[in-house]
């Protein structure tokens, strides 16, 4: 069990987080993206420092990366890459494998991973001018769950989405074309076959995307039956193992954890609440308005997909971390919204998401997080 060693890994992460809860809270928004970084560093030591356990799932990468990384890189290419339905992972494992120190695979994801999030958090706030207290109770509400532990260990699955979360706000928010983003896009979907999924829903949300210029709209449409069809002709392997992989997890003997369930229907449940208290957005500007309904239509879909595969605690939970951090904008703006009017709505707030830390460092995977003891 390593008791203790756990007692200390969990108390840590709460005690950077509270930390920096009360720091970000303080300070104006201009500093705030030089404090997420220093968080994210901070949070990416952690992750170096990070000893797994036989049965968690960096234990296993971690062989997976000796294996490949001492293999010539000719032989990747020639006999894996061709094969393999994530072939950018196999490139990162065999890049990252040739400093030989494990450690720094959590390290490099933790640090790439919280940078995209953070960019979104700091981004968002200071076009906004979203208050300090708001800040403070935005970033627990985000860092509330077990996401830290599938960000180090999973590897994968928080990187890609990170970069898919990266693209996401950049076109909603700050009206970057989706043509701008294929690359990265590409990139996610090699990476793990799950961000596949999501890269296809945000080519159908461009026909449900509101936009304040009819010819952008149509624009934008256009290009994303463009890039669908050329997704279809070019990467049907990838669809196909994608397809593969949600048989896998949907009908095989997968792995599931009921107090992992309870966390994510917890904050599946208060993000819907959040979601309808902000209403129309009123007191944002008009811009700011779309991008927020868009935010949310998104975020629609993604819940809509999460409830459909309530039965499947994988595809549950790993898509509701993607929806936590998709609606950081909607959480800002509520909070700063709890905080104008002045009640006592978001000391409930705070209680909520402290009573969801609270369990996911008693029964979470985040439980899982120590720095010494053995596999």
């Amino acid at each position: 069990m390593n008791l203790g060693a756990r007692m200390f890994g969990v108390s840590l992460y709460v005690l950077v987080l509270a930390f920096f809860c009360i720091i970000v809270g303080k300070i104006s928004n201009k500093k705030l993206k030089t404090v997420l970084m220093v968080y994210a560093i901070i949070l990416s030591i952690m992750g170096f420092f990070f000893v797994p356990s036989m049965d968690n799932d960096l234990y296993r990468t971690f062989e997976i990366m000796e294996y490949y990384s001492n293999m010539p890189f000719e032989t990747i290419i020639r006999d894996y890459v061709s094969m393999s339905n994530a072939p950018f992972a196999l490139f990162y494992y065999w890049i990252i494998g040739q400093f030989g120190v494990n450690s720094l695979l959590p390290f490099i994801t933790a640090l790439i991973f919280y940078i995209n999030i953070f960019y979104i958090f700091s981004d968002y706030a200071n076009k906004q001018n979203i208050s300090g207290r708001a800040l403070s109770l935005g970033l627990l509400i985000i860092m509330c769950n077990s996401s830290f532990i599938e960000v180090i260990s999973g590897i994968r699955t928080m990187l890609s989405f990170s970069i898919v979360l990266r693209c996401i706000y950049n076109e909603v928010y700050n009206n970057k074309f989706i043509i701008r983003d294929v690359f990265w896009y590409v990139i996610a979907s090699l990476i793990h076959p799950a961000s596949l999924v999501l890269v296809i829903f945000r080519l159908i949300f461009t026909f449900f995307q509101r936009s304040k210029s009819k010819n952008r709209k149509w624009v934008l449409v256009v290009l994303s039956i463009a890039l669908f069809t050329l997704l279809i002709n070019y990467g049907g392997r990838f669809i196909e193992a994608m397809a593969d992989k949600a048989n896998v997890y949907i009908y095989g003997d997968m792995y599931s954890y009921i107090w992992g369930f309870i966390i994510t229907f917890l904050i599946l449940v208060a993000l819907v609440i959040i979601q309808n208290k902000s209403a129309s957005f009123n007191n944002a500007n008009d811009e700011e308005r779309i991008s927020l309904k868009n935010n949310r239509t998104f975020s629609r879909i993604i819940e809509a997909t999460m409830i459909a595969f309530i039965f499947e605690y994988s595809i549950f939970s790993r898509y509701g971390n993607f929806n936590l951090l998709l609606n950081i904008p909607i959480i800002l703006y509520y909070s700063d919204l709890l905080f104008k009017k002045g009640d006592r709505g978001h000391k409930v707030v705070y209680l909520y998401f402290l009573g969801v830390l609270f369990l996911t460092c008693v029964r979470g995977d985040l439980s899982a997080l120590k720095f010494w003891g053995g596999l």
